[in-house]
C-alpha cells in the first residue's frame, strides 16, 4: 500500500474528526450559554424577591404601626 492509496482514508478521518470536534465545541458553548442564561434568571429572580419581601415588611409595619428596624 502507498501513501496514495491511503489518502483518502487519511482526509476522510480528518474531515470526521473535525466535525466531531467542532460539534463538541458547538455542545459545550450550548451548555455554558444556556447556564449563564439561567444564572442570570435566577440572579433577577431573587432581587425580585428580596424587593417584595421589604415591599411586604413595609406594608405590615405601616399597618401595624410597628417599627422592626
Amino acid at each position: 500500500m502507498s501513501v496514495i492509496d491511503l489518502l483518502p482514508a487519511i482526509i476522510g478521518s480528518g474531515v470526521i474528526a473535525a466535525f466531531v470536534t467542532a460539534l463538541f465545541s458547538k455542545m459545550v458553548l450550548d451548555k455554558k450559554i444556556r447556564i449563564e442564561n439561567i444564572t442570570n434568571d435566577r440572579k433577577e429572580w431573587r432581587e425580585k424577591i428580596r424587593n417584595l419581601t421589604i415591599e411586604v415588611v413595609k406594608a405590615y409595619q405601616k399597618f401595624n404601626g410597628v417599627r422592626l428596624d
